[in-house]
């Protein structure tokens, strides 16, 4: 994985274990009377996941690790063995809590076999943000996973930008609390951060 995104995931999951995140914007759902839920996700597609989740994995790193900030308990796999840095984040009770059942991220290429062996309630891949978002890939998920729905969630990285996803997760996961959590808390200090930074002059800024 590149230098960045593990960056990235090391911020993501140290915001989680102080208890962190972000804002969100939420998808509506409708409960059906057969105990399912049927929503709208980030593509604008009609899914049906059920009522009661308690298993889910992603296809990608980051959106694995925005269910693991918002319910770890019902994370049912993870896409690669996190580190020793990364695992002093983690709490002891989920350090060996989840196979590796790897995923489609940077040179991997996943395997469907051991995403339906996690038997999850459905699986969540990752879109890009923007308009003209292109559905082939989720198209190709669906039908490889069956009867296992598939929900596209944006994949937003700039913990700057990614208040609508965690706020769509926070839903579908029925986590609507601990995502306010997270969002008071990411809003806390990046206001704290962006306060330091504006006082820091121009020429004394150092570029990354």
């Amino acid at each position: 994985m590149e230098k960045k995104t593990k960056i990235i995931l090391v911020i993501l999951i140290a915001l989680v274990a102080c208890g962190a995140a972000i804002s969100l914007f939420a998808s509506p759902s409708s409960v059906t009377s057969s105990g399912n839920n049927t929503i709208t996700d980030m593509a604008n597609r009609t899914v049906t996941i059920p009522n009661s989740v308690d298993r889910i994995v992603a296809t990608s790193p980051p959106m694995t690790t925005i269910m693991y900030m918002l319910a770890p308990e019902k994370l049912a796999g993870v896409n690669f063995q996190w580190t020793d840095e990364e695992l002093t984040y983690v709490p002891d009770q989920y350090k060996d809590k989840f196979p590796v059942i790897g995923g489609w991220f940077g040179s991997q290429d996943g395997n469907y076999e051991e995403f339906i062996a996690a038997e999850p309630n459905f699986v969540v891949e990752s879109i890009d943000e923007g308009m003209g978002v292109d559905l082939s890939t989720v198209e190709e998920r669906q039908e490889k996973f069956g009867s296992i729905p598939v929900v596209a969630v944006t994949d937003n990285t700039n913990v700057t930008k990614i208040d609508s996803t965690i706020e769509f997760m926070g839903k579908i996961l029925t986590a609507e609390d601990k995502a306010q959590e997270l969002i008071g808390f990411n809003d806390k200090y990046l206001s704290e951060v962006n306060s330091v930074a504006s006082s820091i002059p121009d020429s004394e800024k150092k570029s990354v």
